[in-house]
């Protein structure tokens, strides 16, 4: 029974790898043959909320929810997040301890987004319980295309309590936590999210002019 015990502990790691967190794969996973996808139970810590599935991709996918390996043999392999209608945020490395800036991680929240909601009618994009801190210009206004989303998108936090988006903005204004029609965004004057819908979080502005 132990003999038995060890092969099937043995094929679990190859068949269905599984990691605490997504840096751990990418740095000391090299496996001899690629699996056709890999688990993680956090982004960078296990206990962050931030698992996903990634499966095999043929080439470096052009959006952020992605990780390489290195085979043993030396070839990179890419793998990206299993696409679907509900994806939290945690994933994408945003952390809500109230002092780390997302406002990178969160143009790829919203990249991921604006894709999902051409292939699904209503998309959801969880923020979990936490303090989410943003000091940049327009942080929900500037992603990365010009177009707009197509489906009904969701930002849904855990609670009006629970969760909190802290707009703190650093350096001249003035500042705007979103805004659309914002030419200076980098993107150009169309940047909407058209049928968008917030709940569940608090907005907290700390001096900015809105």
């Amino acid at each position: 029974e132990a003999a038995l015990a060890a092969v099937a502990l043995i094929a679990s790691a190859v068949l269905d790898p599984q990691f605490s967190t997504r840096a751990g794969v990418i740095s000391s996973y090299h496996p001899s043959v690629a699996p056709e996808y890999i688990r993680t139970v956090g982004y960078a810590t296990k206990e962050d909320g931030g698992g996903a599935c990634y499966t095999k991709a043929a080439s470096q996918p052009s959006h952020a929810g992605k990780l390489s390996i290195t085979l043993s043999g030396g070839a990179t392999v890419w793998y990206e997040i299993v696409e679907g209608p509900y994806v939290t945020v945690a994933c994408f490395g945003m952390v809500g301890d109230g002092a780390t800036p997302n406002d990178a991680a969160f143009i790829d929240v919203q990249q991921y987004a604006f894709r999902a909601s051409y292939l699904y009618s209503n998309v959801k994009i969880v923020f979990p319980r936490g303090d989410f801190l943003f000091t940049g210009a327009n942080p929900w206004g500037k992603w990365v295309t010009s177009a707009v989303a197509r489906g009904h998108v969701v930002f849904e936090g855990a609670g009006r309590y629970a969760t909190k988006i802290r707009y703190q903005p650093v350096g001249a204004g003035p500042h705007y936590l979103y805004n659309g029609e914002n030419g200076t965004s980098g993107v150009g004057s169309s940047n909407q999210w058209v049928g968008a819908l917030f709940r569940g979080m608090l907005f907290l502005v700390d001096g900015a002019n809105m």
